[in-house]
């Protein structure tokens, strides 16, 4: 279940360029004027989530199937699982929802999580650090 070290880097690097770029975006807002830095980084937001996709791939295989057979830090896990399942899940919507109460209310909860994701991340690497430290 533990990441190897190379993995682990590329994940916290990944991870935190995607928070980062979706946290740009939303405290800028995507109004039609927006600036072309926001667009930018709406759009780097985008492709770095494709490649997210696939380091969670390698997570689901290498370390999140193993946590749950063995019934470590499910709390944690668990909440951590159903924010990226919710945000993986309302991106589709974001791009096809013609309907604009649809579309906003996508955007306001896929906006949100993303921004509370920090929160289930962190409570999870802190449980591991305690786990440790009682051993």
């Amino acid at each position: 279940m533990k990441l190897r070290p190379g993995f682990k880097l590329v994940l916290y690097v990944s991870l935190s360029l995607l928070y980062f770029s979706g946290a740009y975006v939303w405290a800028r807002g995507m109004a039609p004027d927006a600036s072309r830095l926001t667009v930018s980084l709406l759009h780097f937001h985008s492709i770095i989530s494709l490649w997210f996709l696939i380091l969670f791939g390698y997570l689901w295989h290498s370390h999140i199937q193993k946590g749950l057979k063995a019934r470590k830090k499910m709390k944690s896990g668990i909440s951590l699982l159903l924010v990226f399942a919710i945000l993986i899940a309302t991106v589709p919507g974001l791009f096809y929802f013609t309907d604009e109460q649809w579309r906003v209310s996508t955007a306001a909860l896929h906006s949100y999580l993303g921004l509370f994701l920090m929160l289930p991340f962190l409570l999870h690497l802190l449980v591991k650090k305690n786990a440790q430290r009682s051993q």
